[in-house]
């Protein structure tokens, strides 16, 4: 009577859960990083306008120390903007090499990324696979918290304040200086018509406003 050879045991990801037969990395792994891929062409988008938006921050040579000076992100959405072009590069040169898959149609952010996307399935099985997940995670990791360092302008509602003339016609708006590490320029709400603007002290009372207006 023969023996029954023992199953092939399932490899184990890196994250610890069990990849299927002849895969290196997950399932979980395997959606996450399809998800990741997906997200990258908005990702190159943003970060081209963190770019850009910091870049006018530069201080002209005769302005003192005091004047607007280019935030660290400016030169880090740059550095992120190449590494996210190197990495998706990097990758579809080893599904071209080693998988045999045809070139991408272009070598854009779009075009790399919707190639490693729709060869995930055999990439999963490269034995490096997992260092893809790996450097795409931190990539966007390090991407999002670039990003989300912009500063952010909110209208929160039709100005309350009555002038000479009556009822105000501005908005009132909310700015958040997300992109200033040192907090030189505090948050502000105040009006874009009558420059009105409520103190830090006064925006409980402007809630109530918001939630009276709202009801």
């Amino acid at each position: 009577m023969s023996k029954r050879r023992p199953a092939k045991a399932d490899t184990t990801c890196p994250c610890g859960n069990p990849a299927t037969q002849g895969a290196t990395i997950c399932n979980t792994c395997v959606k996450a990083t399809s998800r990741r891929l997906g997200d990258q062409q908005h990702h190159h988008e943003q970060l081209e306008v963190t770019f850009t938006r910091q870049g006018k921050l530069e201080a002209a040579p005769e302005t003192g120390k005091s004047a607007n000076q280019p935030l660290p992100y400016h030169t880090l959405a740059s550095d992120l903007l190449r590494e996210q072009n190197q990495l998706l590069t990097r990758w579809v040169k080893a599904c071209v090499r080693d998988l045999h898959t045809p070139e991408p149609a272009t070598y854009t952010v779009r075009g790399l990324s919707m190639h490693l996307e729709h060869h995930l399935p055999d990439l999963r099985k490269h034995p490096k696979a997992a260092d893809l997940v790996g450097d795409l995670g931190d990539l966007c990791h390090r991407i999002l918290a670039c990003i989300d360092r912009q500063d952010r302008s909110y209208a929160i509602m039709p100005c309350p304040h009555e002038t000479e003339d009556g009822k105000c016609p501005g908005m009132v708006w909310a700015f958040i200086p997300l992109s200033d590490p040192d907090s030189n320029r505090p948050s502000s709400v105040a009006c874009n018509a009558c420059e009105t603007a409520w103190p830090p002290s006064q925006w409980s009372s402007l809630g109530r406003l918001i939630r009276k207006a709202a009801a």
